[in-house]
């Protein structure tokens, strides 16, 4: 991931999650890490896609998310 602009969220975590329920409930999502605009991320293998999900720690809210579709 590299952002198009500036992210100053503090304690930015990156999360992985296989289908929307995690936007409500992050229970449903794996921690994959703190975020870092450099820092590559091994995502796992998703037949079907998944959800990369941002959260900013410090203000309890999700910064951002995107949708990656499956591989054939």
């Amino acid at each position: 991931m590299n952002p198009v602009r500036e992210i100053s969220d503090p304690d930015l975590l990156v999360y992985w999650a296989q289908d929307d329920t995690a936007e409500q409930d992050l229970s449903h999502a794996r921690l994959l890490g703190s975020f870092s605009a450099n820092k590559p991320f091994l995502l796992p293998a998703p037949q079907q896609g998944g959800l990369l999900i941002l959260y900013s720690f410090a203000h309890q809210v999700i910064v951002d998310k995107a949708k990656i579709k499956g591989l054939p």
